[in-house]
């Protein structure tokens, strides 16, 4: 089932900036798109630059996304609103995508990975998990220890300068 306002098979960006100037790359792929697919409103899905964008089998893609040349999607993977995914993504099976996600291009994630609501994913992700929002996209014990540090940089601050003093 394919929403309304949804385009599939557009360009793309498809540029290169040679000496100055942006050269137009001829986008010659298509998208191959698999069966029992949800594709919502306004999502643009880009053909591929030389291979195949491919969406695999019970993939749902909501509304406003934008899935870039040569994305490859794997089975039964669910991508909520908004999310953008830059080009050559390769996003395993049995994933989970919330809102506003983005994540980018020429990386691999690995399967059953769960990406939570405004995550930036910039690396590859090579085992399963979830994957909580932020700057970037870290695995949930990682993030709140994280969140931890940051919370606390103020008392710690305090700390290493009674230290450095009596030193």
């Amino acid at each position: 089932m394919v929403n309304s306002g949804t385009v599939i098979g557009t360009d793309g960006f498809g540029n290169a900036n040679e000496r100055g100037e942006w050269i137009k790359i001829i986008q010659s792929g298509s998208v191959n798109i698999g069966d029992r697919v949800r594709i919502g409103s306004c999502t643009t899905i880009d053909r591929g630059a030389i291979e195949d964008t491919k969406v695999a089998h019970d993939v749902i893609i909501g509304n406003q996304c934008q899935i870039a040349h040569n994305v490859q999607i794997g089975n039964n993977t669910a991508v909520s609103n908004g999310v953008g995914m830059a080009g050559s993504l390769s996003l395993g099976s049995h994933c989970n995508v919330d809102d506003g996600s983005t994540l980018n291009g020429h990386i691999d994630i690995c399967d059953h990975v769960n990406i939570s609501k405004m995550a930036m994913v910039m690396s590859p992700i090579t085992h399963p998990g979830d994957y909580r929002s932020g700057i970037p996209a870290q695995e949930h014990q990682d993030s709140l220890m994280t969140q931890g540090l940051i919370l606390n940089l103020e008392d710690m601050h305090r700390h290493i300068n009674i230290l450095y003093k009596n030193c």
